[in-house]
């Protein structure tokens, strides 16, 4: 077993939050050459369910294809989008 487990922490302004009582969910994407779409995978949010006024969300990176592309977006008050990061695996996810 990995004892490394790869996180990230996602902060956000909350001064114009109007609903105080909003959720966010939070999901990984991925751009390919400048396209719009934004290959976002909704099935396995990265994040849901809680308070966007909490300011802050930590996630678990799961194991993906290395790629210098990948975003995440924040979902609830608006599609917030992360600038471009890395993800690089040492062992890629075996196919199916």
């Amino acid at each position: 077993m990995n004892p490394f487990i790869p996180y990230l922490s996602f902060y956000r302004s909350t001064k114009d939050i109007p609903d105080k009582d909003a959720k966010g969910s939070i999901v990984l994407g991925y751009l390919i050459d400048n396209k719009e779409d934004e290959h976002l995978d909704y099935k396995n949010p990265l994040a849901s369910g809680f308070k966007l006024t909490e300011g802050r969300q930590d996630i678990v990176i799961p194991n993906v294809e290395p790629r210098k592309t990948y975003i995440i977006v924040l979902f609830g008050d608006s599609g917030n989008a992360s600038p471009k990061f890395t993800i690089t695996n040492p062992t890629p996810p075996k196919e199916d």
